[in-house]
């Protein structure tokens, strides 16, 4: 019984551990912390319907919150996402 008791102290430390995160890692949300992502995710989430390319590709980096990736790709992404807006549903 002990031993049960400590194996499932042992397991919730873990995942108590995992729910913890500092703000610089990655969230996986829709509201990024740096400005970098945050110009990607408002681009291009309202024209992700998830299909394999390069504005699904940049949501994701938005997602991620890293700001070296957003950096690198932020002036790609946003011009082809905005173009996508423009050019309407198919």
């Amino acid at each position: 019984m002990a031993r049960g008791a400590v194996l499932l102290g042992a397991v919730l430390l873990v995942l108590g551990a995992g729910a913890c995160g500092d703000e610089g890692s990655s969230s996986n949300t829709h509201e990024p912390i740096t400005p970098e992502c945050e110009a990607i995710m408002r681009a291009c989430h309202p024209v992700d319907f998830g299909y394999p390319g390069e504005i699904h590709d940049c949501h994701g980096f938005a997602h991620e919150n890293h700001a070296s990736d957003c950096s690198a790709h932020r002036d790609e992404c946003v011009a082809a996402c905005l173009a996508a807006s423009d050019a309407g549903p198919d």
